[in-house]
């Protein structure tokens, strides 16, 4: 979920004020927050779809665990 935020967030054509700005001043940026708040709410719709479709499918579920089970399991030992 945090990706999809990042990323909607990266997709914004109104937070592109970034390029022009330090990092202080696109903290500060009046349309920062309302973007954010648009960004969640997106990936909250999209992410209860994709949630009910993996809920609902055994295999799609097993797929996406397989696929990620590598990556899990490598962050979870370097935790370590």
């Amino acid at each position: 979920m945090v990706t999809h935020i990042r990323n909607r967030l990266e997709e914004s054509e109104t937070l592109q004020q970034a390029q022009n700005n330090t990092m202080q001043q696109f903290s500060a940026s009046s349309d920062l927050h309302s973007e954010f708040l648009v960004a969640v709410i997106g990936v909250m719709d999209s992410s209860a779809d994709l949630s009910a479709q993996i809920l609902n499918n055994q295999g799609l579920s097993q797929k996406l665990l397989e696929a990620w089970l590598p990556a899990v399991y490598r962050r979870l030992k370097d935790v370590a």
